[in-house]
């Protein structure tokens, strides 16, 4: 009885569905779009007095194309490892953007740019990070279908500690026995 149901509604809901045209391509319905393609392998360390911090795109997942009559949240989310190479504190900032390009760092925030501290360590060994974001958030009105977009994690880095300006976060997820990042986009 229920898969009669939803073979009902699933008949219906294409027969209303508008037809795309030729030049728009096809209208997806509500998906889960996935990338574990790492765009940059390091974010550049900054000197923290620095006016503006050097925005790395690390994931970007695109071009995007998708109705939101069907459904107007957009939920994005992200995982990744880093190493830190140095000892010194370093300041990382990360956040998600709804952008035209996969270089894109502004556009559509999906959330606020977080900053977490990676602490000090007392020698120069390497020490690891998990950082994860989920965000989201509904179509403005009369927005009813989304084009050409680029959903990207940007991340930054800075210090104050002279040991670790100039260096490198290392993207982790390169090597078989690590774990690889991944960004996620559904709209639900």
């Amino acid at each position: 009885m229920i898969d009669k149901y939803k073979a009902t509604l699933l008949a219906l809901a294409l027969a209303v569905h508008p037809a795309a045209s030729a030049q728009e391509g096809r209208i997806w319905l509500p998906e889960v779009f996935r990338t574990s393609a790492a765009q940059a392998q390091e974010i550049p360390i900054g000197y923290a007095s620095t006016a503006s911090p050097q925005r790395t795109v690390v994931y970007s997942l695109g071009p995007l194309w998708y109705d939101n009559r069907w459904s107007p949240y957009v939920e994005a989310q992200f995982h990744v490892g880093v190493t830190k190479p140095c000892a010194g504190a370093v300041r990382l900032g990360y956040y998600i953007v709804r952008a035209n390009s996969p270089q894109g760092t502004a556009g559509l925030y999906l959330s606020r740019y977080a900053v977490i501290d990676l602490p000090a360590t007392p020698t120069d060994r390497p020490s690891h990070h998990a950082i994860s974001q989920l965000a989201g958030h509904m179509a403005q009105p009369g927005e009813l279908e989304i084009k050409n977009a680029h959903y990207n994690v940007v991340m930054f880095a800075d210090s104050y500690d002279r040991a670790c300006v100039g260096a490198t976060l290392q993207i982790k997820g390169k090597q078989t026995h690590e774990h690889a990042g991944e960004l996620t986009v559904a709209n639900r």
